[in-house]
Parts: structure tokens; sequence; C-alpha cells
């Protein structure tokens, strides 16, 4: 490609300003005949696409998360909010049904049968059965367990009346032991990073709606959450983690949260210089996943896991030449512009050397050489993009640039090591 723009360094004040940014620069791209799916959104971790989704929901902007799940349909969000609903409405039977024994009460699935055979045969719902258990003769040797579930219910939809929305869902998951029991998972550190964003999604409720109840906020979720008219083969912009974004590229790249904390992660920072440049070669494949334009964006302060926090613009922004970059300011709703943030001061020549030694090393680090090849005819298909043919293989260095035209009637150049292809 010829020189193109340079990277775009954005400053923003929360990240409600950074999902708007990002919402508007695609709008404005599509009105001006882009696709949605010409725009890619890079985040360090998981718990960042949350106000990214809402925000795309709101404008009606159509999205998919590739190699993962959406925000909302995550079990241990699915599982907090099955909590809020029956607390809202202790009707709601099938959730109740998905809570009674999460974390483990000891109240078996042929309890559960009984609890709902009772209350269809007296007409009432499974709560009321559960609330007076003791009075069946059928449940005397559970209602203890079952009368502590109700209970636990009772208290929380007691504090619910009085309390904010944000409050009850902390609350939600500290006091029924959630919490304590994702601590114990293999993967419960990430687990227990989604459940306290969604206090964040809560407080951010707050501020914005008319009327900051709790069944506001289930019916807020519920908008952002329904893919009745999700089609995952649909022209979208596509959400992913870093991680995932290995062998892709896309005409714009948007990477929020381009922050000390987040990118490079609090826990690398912790490993010394291994963790360091092991995050700076994922930052390498993250800003390398664009071909047109690419857009760093970092928040003053941050809302993140249910507290606000200031933050500093990553390291890594300040090893991009500023030959190579332009560096703003994007105003909030109210004209405001987000505080001055100092960026790491580093030497050219400096940054010149990470950036060739991340070329060096990107193919031994990021790649396999296990990767089956193909040739020009051959059918393939692919994770994201499904089935194609490939066009032409040019051998790169110890991989092969593919260029694909898939059924879809897209055309991709991909990097063999990469792309994950498989022949059919």
């Amino acid at each position: 490609s010829p020189d193109g723009e340079k990277v775009h360094i954005k400053r923003v004040y929360t990240q409600a300003e950074e999902a708007a940014f990002i919402c508007d620069e695609i709008s404005k791209s599509v009105e001006e005949g882009a696709k949605y799916g010409d725009f890619a959104v890079l985040y360090r971790v998981n718990a960042l696409s949350n106000s990214l989704e809402t925000a795309f929901a709101r404008k009606k902007i159509p999205y998919k998360v590739f190699g993962g799940l959406r925000f909302y349909e995550r079990r241990e969000i699915k599982d907090i909010i099955a909590y809020l609903s029956v607390i809202s409405n202790p009707a709601d039977s099938v959730r109740l049904r998905r809570i009674i024994n999460l974390p483990r009460r000891s109240i078996g699935e042929s309890t559960i049968e009984k609890v709902a055979s009772l209350a269809e045969s007296r007409g009432i719902n499974m709560f009321d059965v559960i609330e007076h258990a003791g009075s069946y003769s059928d449940l005397m040797r559970v209602s203890p367990k079952l009368e502590r579930f109700g209970d636990l219910i009772n208290s929380l939809r007691e504090y619910s009346r009085t309390a904010s929305v944000s409050a009850t869902v902390s609350r939600v998951i500290e006091s029924t032991g959630y919490r304590e029991m994702l601590s114990e998972e293999d993967d419960g550190i990430e687990r227990e990073q989604n459940v306290m964003e969604l206090i964040s999604s809560a407080k951010l409720f707050e501020e914005t709606a008319e009327e900051p109840t709790l069944s506001a906020f289930l019916n807020e979720i519920a908008l952002v959450s329904d893919l009745d008219s999700y089609d995952s083969a649909s022209d979208a912009v596509v959400l992913m983690t870093v991680h995932s974004a290995k062998g892709l590229e896309f005409g714009t790249v948007f990477i929020p949260g381009f922050e000390e904390g987040l990118f490079p992660s609090s826990q690398s920072m912790f490993e010394g210089d291994k963790g360091l440049e092991e995050e700076r070669r994922l930052a390498y494949v993250a800003v390398t996943r664009a071909k047109k334009k690419l857009y760093l964006l970092h928040a003053s302060t941050r809302l993140l896991y249910g507290r606000t926090e200031a933050r500093q613009i990553s390291r890594f922004a300040g090893e991009i030449p500023h030959e190579c970059s332009d560096r703003g300011i994007v105003r909030d709703s109210g004209g405001h512009s987000a505080a001055p943030v100092a960026a790491y001061s580093v030497r050219h020549q400096e940054s010149r050397q990470t950036f060739l030694e991340n070329v060096r090393k990107s193919g031994s680090n990021f790649a396999s050489d296990n990767a089956e090849r193909f040739a020009a005819g051959d059918r393939i298909r692919h994770g994201m993009f499904g089935e194609g043919e490939i066009i032409s293989a040019v051998p790169m260095g110890g991989d092969v640039m593919y260029e694909i035209e898939f059924d879809n009637g897209s055309k991709k150049r991909l990097m063999g090591n990469y792309a994950k292809l498989k022949k059919i």
C-alpha cells in the first residue's frame, strides 16, 4: 500500500464518550458508502465490550462478537440477571429455576420438579411454594433449604426497594455467594471481572435513565441483548479481543482502552520485563490489523469493574513516532475536553528498534510453521468469513499470504500461519 493516514491517538473523557466516538465515526463512514464489516473494535479485556455493545445497540449499529460471547450472553452475566429478575418478579419461574441451586444449596432437580408440580396444581407460582415449603408434606425434608433460599430472595427484594440499582447488583453478587463461587473456578478471575462490570452498567444506567429502577434496568438489558433479529452472516462491525484478531485485517480498526493497566495489562506490569515485552508484541499485532485507518483511544477516567478511576495513556502510544501519528482530544457532549494526561516520551531510535524487533519476532511468537498449505484453486473454510476459493498464494518469509475470494463476495488477504484455514 502507498503511504496512508497517520495513526489517530484520541483522548476522551469517559468510556461513554469513547463508545460514542466509535459509533459516530462508523456511522459517518457508512453514510459515505463504507460497509459495517470494514470496521473492527479490538480490546485487551472482554469487559471493555460492555459499554460498546450497549452503545451499538442504542445506535442500531449491527455488530458481532468474534471468538467469544456477547456480554449479556455470558453465563455469569445471565446468572446475575436471573437473580435480579426474580427479585423484581418472583413469579419468573424460568429464571428461578436457573438460580435456585446456584451456588449449590443441595436443592436437587427432583425437589425443583416437586415445587413446580405443587405450584401448578394449586394455581400459584413456584416462589409461593418455596416461601411456605414447610406447609407441604412432599417438601418437609428439604423445606429448611427452600425456605432459606426464599428468605434470601425476600431480603434482597426488601433491600432493592430503597437501594440504587448498582448497589442492588453488588449486594446480589456478594450475598448470594456467587462471587465466592467464581473464586473457586479455574477461569473465575475473568468471570468475576465480568460480573463486577455489570455494576458499571448499572451505574451508567442510573446516570442516564429518567426512572433508574430495577425493572427499567432489566428492560434496558433486554433491549441490548435481544438477539431475535441477529444474523451472524450479515454485514456487521466486528468486536473481538486482540488475541482473537491475529491473522485478520480490517479497513478501519479502533482500539479502546489504550491505557496503563489495560494495555499493558496490570498483571503483565507485575511480571517485569518479560510480561511487558509480551504485551508489547501483542500491541504490535493489534495495531497492524488496520489496513487504512487506526484509532487508539484512551480515557481520562474509566468506570470499570464497578469503580471509577483516573487513567493514563499506554506507554506503547509513546513508542509510536510523533511523525507517524496525530494526537487529539475528543470533546464530550457538553463541549468539554478531557483533562490532560501525560504521555510517555520515547526516543524515535528506540521506537524504531522496538518495531523492528516486533517485525522479527511476530512470526516466531504468533505463528505456527506447521500450518496447512494451500494452492490457487483450493476450496477452504475460514472460521469468520466462511467458505471461499484461494486465488493466489505468495510465499512470504516462512509464511504464505493467500488472496481468497469468499462465497459472500468479499476478497481477503490472509497470512496462512494465522488464518487457521481448513481445506474442503
